[in-house]
């Protein structure tokens, strides 16, 4: 390979190298003890579940909720996932978690909390 190719293919790399390079993005959330919402069982997750509906459409429009919940059953947060119709709402599996995900935290000793099995 002659020179020019060489520094071509240098330069080349060090291009890519650069635009490979991504900005580290930090989230920090803090919160204090003193308004902690500890989940306990199915009813908690209902009445926090129930106040963050829209009573005046509860009736008629389907809305996703996920709650963020740390290892000692403290509410961290939630978020609207989906907004829907009569009938149903979409959710994507691929957000929220799938079998693989599940599986995968076993292994890490991360619980997953299912509504249904503490009824």
């Amino acid at each position: 390979m002659n020179l020019k190719k060489k520094a071509m293919n240098t330069i080349k790399l060090n291009e890519l190298e650069k635009s490979l390079e991504l900005a580290e993005v930090k989230v920090i959330y803090k919160r204090s003890r003193r308004n902690a919402i500890k989940i306990i069982n199915s009813k908690d997750c209902f009445e926090i579940l129930y106040s963050l509906f829209n009573k005046d459409i509860i009736e008629y429009r389907e809305e996703f909720f996920l709650l963020l919940i740390n290892r000692a059953s403290y509410m961290l947060g939630w978020i609207k996932l989906s907004i829907g119709g009569t009938t149903g709402t979409v959710v994507d599996p691929k957000i929220v978690f799938t079998e693989r995900i599940k599986n995968g935290g076993k292994l890490l000793d991360i619980k997953l909390l299912d509504q249904y099995k503490d009824t």
